[in-house]
């Protein structure tokens, strides 16, 4: 999938901001090494800078990364594939926000940020829980459905206990996990949900032809209105999911 990072900046900075929230769940004094797994432009990695910690990001989008290395040009960041990790025993804590819902193998997933935490150290990370955006994403496959394309979810949506055993057996000491709905507002206005869908689904949009593009989103707005049209906004259907979870110490 190909990141729109100006798009994201522009349109979506929701999405780091409410992913600061997270930090309170790290250590970021200057003993820390922490890894950011899918750093996208950077704003959530330099945030864990801020006491000192040495932070190094990671994400599969180059577009992203580039963004990340223009504003933050003193953050370490590399284009990895998070399922293909090949740090050890490296980093005091793994964090990650609103990127382990794009990932299928959870397995290789996990298994590489446990070999890249340090005993003892921590997974803290919020991603896309069962039921997030729903509604968004049922109102676009059946508009896409009427104009020739079949969507398929690119998302991993688990519930608490899905993934809680995930994490167990990956050997990690669960801590804490927890769902949470969070309505979230979008901008541009009216604009805001095609923002959403196109930043968040681009390769389906893109293969639409671009009449078929117009006539999905209005049947999407005429359906989600009296849903999730609220005055001069939308607010899309979010459901997290929230971890901390700790490698185990080696004996």
């Amino acid at each position: 999938m190909k990141w729109n990072a100006v798009l994201y900046n522009n349109k979506h900075q929701f999405v780091p901001e409410y992913g600061k929230s997270l930090i309170q769940y790290v250590n970021t004094s200057k003993d820390q090494i922490i890894l950011d797994i899918g750093c996208g432009t950077g704003v959530l990695t330099n945030e864990l800078t801020r006491n000192g910690a040495k932070v190094i990001g990671t994400d599969i989008s180059g577009s992203m990364l580039q963004k990340s290395k223009e504003q933050y040009p003193h953050i370490e960041v590399y284009l990895i594939d998070a399922t293909k990790l090949t740090f050890y025993n490296k980093f005091d804590t793994v964090f990650s926000s609103s990127v382990f819902h794009w990932i299928h193998d959870q397995d290789c997933l996990l298994t590489g940020v446990y070999q890249a935490l340090k005993p003892g150290g921590l997974l803290v990370c919020e991603f896309g829980a069962k039921m997030c955006l729903k509604t968004i994403w049922d109102a676009f496959g059946e508009a896409t459905l009427r104009h020739g394309h079949r969507f398929s979810s690119p998302h991993y949506y688990p519930t608490v206990d899905e993934y809680k055993k995930q994490l167990i057996d990956a050997n990690f000491q669960v801590e804490m996990i927890r769902e949470f709905i969070r309505p979230t507002p979008l901008t541009s206005g009216w604009n805001g949900l095609r923002n959403f869908v196109t930043q968040f689904l681009p390769d389906d949009v893109a293969e639409l032809l671009s009449i078929n593009q117009n006539l999905v989103f209005g049947e999407m707005e005429v359906k989600l209105k009296p849903i999730l049209w609220r005055d001069d906004h939308w607010i899309a259907d979010y459901v997290r999911l929230q971890v901390i979870a700790r490698k185990q110490e080696e004996c």
